[in-house]
């Protein structure tokens, strides 16, 4: 079995990657979030920085319909991504990143969010939970993730599983090399998918979010993989028999 593994689209499909993928053979997509485009919105982050730590949110200072016209675009940019998987032509499992929207997060009945875009396609959102079949996957969206999330997901499924995430686990591709980023030189990794790793011990992990990083490491039996970032043309593809990995490469 092989599955293609990907994340980090940000509403760009750049033609070196759909070049590269007309040669791929696989039978899986393993997406591992951030359909949107959220450079604005990350660029706002980072000016305000020492704000939004200190407990204010973007809304407290930046103007509301400057702010509101940068999220109806993020939330728009969602429909190519979703466009370029369903195209694939295979089944695509899919966990939502901290840039992507969906209609919790969206009060404007108008826009269509990434659960609204999915309907009747090919593509299968985890959002904290399961899947079994050919490959098991256990898949936790979005951003932050408790130690009682990950391991409420990672006890109930059947091994040999692949774990899916968008944020890497601590220590494993998540120090920012991004010179202009506040967080510059520090792991950002999440500590709770480190320690689900290291109890439950999947056959491998996905993840991206760090767009500076792709990569493989072994931690204790597990497969680490950081896919790279999809709009930069990076992707992973791992190769599995009999519940085995046999090979993982990466397209740079």
């Amino acid at each position: 079995m092989r599955l293609l593994c990907l994340g980090c689209l940000h509403g760009k499909i750049p033609k070196k990657l759909v070049k590269k993928l007309k040669k791929e053979k696989f039978d899986y997509v393993l997406c591992t979030g951030d359909l949107a485009d959220g450079d604005r919105t990350r660029k706002l982050i980072f000016r305000y920085w020492d704000l939004l730590t200190g407990g204010l949110n973007l809304e407290d200072f930046v103007d509301k319909k400057k702010l509101a016209k940068i999220r109806k675009e993020e939330i728009a940019s969602m429909k190519k991504s979703v466009k370029f998987l369903d195209a694939l032509g295979k089944k695509v499992l899919l966990v939502y990143g901290n840039n992507d929207y969906l209609r919790k997060h969206v009060e404007d009945k108008r826009l269509s969010t990434l659960d609204e875009l999915i309907k009747k396609k090919d593509i299968w959102l985890i959002k904290r939970g399961s899947l079994r079949g050919e490959v098991n996957i256990a898949g936790l969206s979005g951003f932050r993730y408790n130690i009682d999330e990950v391991n409420k997901v990672l006890s109930k499924i059947k091994k040999p599983a692949i774990l899916m995430t968008h944020v890497p686990a601590y220590g494993y591709f998540d120090k920012v090399e991004l010179k202009i980023s506040p967080a510059y030189g520090k792991h950002v990794g999440e500590k709770s998918v480190l320690q689900g790793i290291k109890r439950y011990k999947p056959l491998v992990h996905i993840s991206s979010h760090m767009h500076e990083n792709q990569g493989k490491k072994k931690l204790g039996k597990t497969w680490v993989v950081n896919t790279g970032a999809a709009y930069l043309g990076k992707y992973a593809v791992i190769e599995l028999d009999k519940g085995k990995v046999t090979n993982i490469r990466f397209a740079k």
